[in-house]
């Protein structure tokens, strides 16, 4: 996680009064001792990680309680991504590894119900959800994904790379566009479709 954004959310713990405190740690080593918490939010991890994320779902079962629930999630359909592959496959080298190539397994429910019972949750359930998000300006939208991509990229952006930005910038900007279901809004901005699977499982309470 950046440190700007825990800089960000301890702000809002004292500004807003939140009964909060942020520590930033391993996932897959918490400091925490065992059967500490009621429940424990996974959001957005498990599936980036390279592990599948059972190490850290692992932590989340040892400092819960017995009983505590444990939350996780993945993308059943992001929108974006394949706009990102588009611009991706077309303007970087070839063999250049595609972002979340993992994501194929992690939208079948069947992926996040497997690992949160891997990791020794039981009663898992795992529901998908329809949300819709509305974005920014098109072109500004589309150049932050595109500067997450390159600079989360194992793959260092060569000079080409760098003159075909604009271009790259244009095929997500149509690809989003195209998107199934999506609308452009006032300002143009974008209103996406996603689903997302919501894991929920308990620790055994004996």
């Amino acid at each position: 996680m950046a440190e700007n954004a825990i800089k960000i959310y301890n702000k809002r713990i004292v500004d807003d009064k939140w009964p909060a405190e942020s520590f930033h740690m391993d996932s897959n080593s918490l400091s925490f001792p065992d059967n500490t918490f009621t429940h424990s939010i996974a959001n957005a991890l498990v599936f980036v990680l390279p592990d599948d994320g059972l190490g850290t779902l692992k932590e989340m079962h040892r400092t819960l309680k017995p009983g505590g629930i444990a939350i996780a999630n993945s993308w059943a359909v992001i929108p974006q991504m394949d706009a990102i592959e588009a611009a991706t496959t077309t303007t970087r080298p070839p063999g250049t590894p595609l972002p979340l190539l993992k994501r194929e397994r992690w939208s079948h429910p069947d992926m996040l119900r497997g690992v949160m019972q891997k990791a020794g949750f039981e009663d898992v359930k795992v529901t998908q959800t329809e949300m819709w998000i509305t974005t920014c300006e098109i072109h500004r939208y589309a150049t932050m994904l595109w500067s997450f991509v390159l600079g989360t990229s194992s793959v260092a952006c060569s000079i080409e790379e760098e003159e075909n930005w604009d271009r790259a910038i244009g095929i997500i900007e149509e690809e989003l566009m195209n998107t199934e279901g999506a609308e452009v809004v006032e300002g143009r901005r974008l209103k996406l479709r996603f689903v997302v699977n919501v894991g929920v499982g308990m620790k055994s309470p004996m």
